[in-house]
C-alpha cells in the first residue's frame, strides 16, 4: 500500500504543529507542508522526520498552491488570522486543491 500524502496549513504554530506530530507517527502518512519562508527555522524538525517542506502562502502566485496540493489526498488547514487568512487564504487553498483533485480538505 503506497503511503497517502496530507497536506498541513499552519504546520509551524501551536495546533498545528500538534497535528504535524501526529501525522508524523502515522507510517501510513506522508506529510507536506506549506510554510511562509520566515518559518521555515520553525519546521526543521519536522523536516527532519521526513516532512516535505513547500515555502509559499496562501496569498502567493496560485502556482504555489497547486505544487502544495497536487498529489495530495487531503489538506489540513491549521491557520489562525483575520479574513484575508481565513477567508480568502482558505478559498484560494480550496480552489488548487479542487484543481488537483484533493479528496479532502479540513478547514
Amino acid at each position: 500500500m503506497s503511503k497517502k500524502i496530507i497536506g498541513l496549513v499552519g504546520g509551524s504554530g501551536h495546533l498545528g504543529g500538534l497535528i504535524a506530530e501526529a501525522l508524523l507517527d502515522n507510517p501510513d502518512v506522508t506529510l507536506r507542508l506549506l510554510v511562509r519562508s520566515g518559518s521555515r527555522a520553525k519546521v526543521a524538525t519536522l523536516e527532519a522526520r521526513g516532512a516535505q517542506v513547500v515555502e509559499g502562502a496562501l496569498g502567493n502566485d496560485p502556482t504555489v498552491l497547486d505544487a502544495f496540493a497536487e498529489g495530495t489526498f487531503a489538506i489540513v488547514s491549521a491557520i489562525q488570522g483575520g479574513p484575508d487568512e481565513i477567508i480568502n487564504g482558505q478559498t484560494a487553498l480550496l480552489a488548487a486543491a479542487r484543481r488537483a483533485g484533493v479528496r479532502r480538505l479540513i478547514p
